[in-house]
């Protein structure tokens, strides 16, 4: 994957989305490495948020984590962009139910504080997105764009596929 294009393509995207309704948009990578690829650049051009890249790093809850806490923490206002990074990693001995829930919180983000969840695309993954998002590719790339059902993606067109 070409940094120089992923990391334009996601410049392109953000200030395209910035005025979105629903703020939670999550990211997938093919691979691990692709992931790393993907988190590396999302971290030069997120400067300003905070970063959650591992239980118990940098404000990060650490592990085991309840649902209701960890939903508590990145679901509630805050001041800047959370980014969370295979976040999977906190929801290990989750049930199914709690991580649907999870998710759909993520879907529901309106008019709150942007969150930008990092993951790798995994068949079991797709199945908790499909319900409260809409899968389109970062132009260009192979990288997912998970949005918001509820999001129209007028003047998007450019920066999806």
């Amino acid at each position: 994957m070409d940094r120089r294009l992923l990391n334009s393509a996601l410049e392109r995207f953000f200030h395209a989305y910035r005025d979105a309704r629903y703020q939670g948009v999550v990211i997938t990578a093919a691979s691990e490495k692709d992931l790393r690829l993907v988190q590396g650049q999302l971290e030069a051009l997120m400067l300003d948020c905070d970063l959650w890249s591992a239980p118990g790093a940098d404000g990060a809850p650490d592990i085991p984590c309840s649902r209701r806490a960890f939903n508590d923490q990145v679901l509630s206002r805050r001041q800047r962009t959370l980014l969370v990074v295979a976040p999977t990693e906190w929801m290990l001995d989750w049930p199914e139910e709690d991580r649907s829930a999870f998710w759909s919180g993520v879907a529901d983000l309106y008019g709150r504080h942007a969150v930008r969840v990092l993951a790798v695309e995994t068949p079991e993954l797709s199945r908790y997105l499909r319900i409260g998002f809409m899968r389109y590719r970062l132009s260009g790339t192979e990288v997912g764009l998970w949005l918001s059902r509820h999001e129209p993606i007028d003047g998007l067109q450019e920066v999806l596929q």
